[in-house]
């Protein structure tokens, strides 16, 4: 089956800890696990940035829950489509709070990401790849770690 990709910003209406952002990713890895769903959850200066893929109902459906979610306020679609495959296929929900050392390059592109916005809706998704992308990258050099479930 083709997955769906949503990817979404958000501002936190709480303060965001290490320990907020485990309770967020426990509860999503428990329920992404059922429903074929997968992403990631990057936070960083009090934005999120998230990458959910599954199936279209799946997705849909979680994007109505993350949009009364009051943990967070300002919820922007990025954009909403078909995906030519799962980015984070063995994620049921990966979670990186930005801010973290050894997440330097992250942090810097979600910083920009989130300071200087892409006009169009096609830029702004091209932008949100490419943080996703950097973060790939710092995995598989062995500079960044997350826990992903």
């Amino acid at each position: 089956m083709t997955p769906y990709h949503l990817i979404y910003t958000s501002r936190a209406t709480v303060e965001v800890d290490d320990d907020v952002l485990r309770s967020i990713q426990d509860r999503a890895s428990a329920n992404n696990k059922k429903s074929g769903v997968t992403g990631l959850l990057l936070y960083g200066g009090g934005n999120f940035l998230q990458l959910l893929e599954g199936p279209i109902s799946i997705i849909a459906a979680l994007f109505e829950k993350v949009q009364q979610d009051p943990r967070h306020t300002d919820v922007r679609c990025v954009h909403f489509g078909r995906a030519p495959s799962y980015i984070y296929p063995e994620w049921s929900m990966g979670v990186l709070n930005v801010e973290d050392a050894g997440v330097g390059i992250s942090h810097e592109r979600l910083t920009a990401f989130f300071a200087e916005p892409a006009t169009s809706s096609h830029e702004c998704y091209k932008q949100a790849i490419s943080v996703f992308e950097d973060f790939q990258a710092q995995l598989a050099g062995g500079v960044a770690t997350t826990s992903a479930s």
